[in-house]
């Protein structure tokens, strides 16, 4: 019997060890761009300063090579457009990171290329970001309040 309590013991022990040492693995794994690769569904809203209101939905593209691209329509002050744009993205081992991206309207035409500081959640299912600069090859620097999340897409699981 005190031999059967020893060995319930030795065996609930080990356990614990490798529970112990794999947990820290688990989740203390960092955020890299072979992580945050993926299709996201996004959506954003805010304010273009001394325009107008700004809204916007579509999907884009993360690859691990981070590169980003995408698609959507987006309103302007009460006008539609449907845009494509590029560009690239960073992320940091924090799960924070940065984006730079060119927006093209269906002609090809840029319409503007915008700066964005990013912050990833739910194990990195989930980003959030802001506009942090936004051009205009006509209007030149503007004053933008836009923020927005994307949403990783799981394929054939229609969420």
């Amino acid at each position: 019997m005190k031999q059967d309590i020893v060995c319930r013991m030795l065996v609930s022990l080990s356990f614990a060890v490798v529970f112990a040492t794999l947990l820290p693995a688990a989740h203390g794994q960092s955020c890299s761009l072979a992580r945050a690769a993926g299709n996201y569904g996004l959506t954003n809203t805010g304010t273009v300063v001394g325009i107008g209101p700004r809204s916007a939905v579509g999907i884009w593209t993360m690859d691990a090579a981070g590169n980003i691209n995408g698609k959507g329509t987006s309103s302007l002050n009460g006008t539609t457009f449907v845009e494509e744009f590029s560009g690239t993205y960073t992320v940091n081992p924090d799960c924070t990171g940065t984006t730079t991206v060119e927006i093209f309207d269906q002609s090809g035409n840029l319409l503007f290329t915008v700066t964005a500081d990013l912050a990833w959640d739910d194990n990195l299912r989930e980003v959030r970001f802001i506009f942090t600069s936004a051009v205009s090859p006509v209007l030149g620097a503007l004053q933008t309040v836009i923020s927005g999340d994307a949403r990783k897409m799981r394929p054939g699981t229609g969420q």
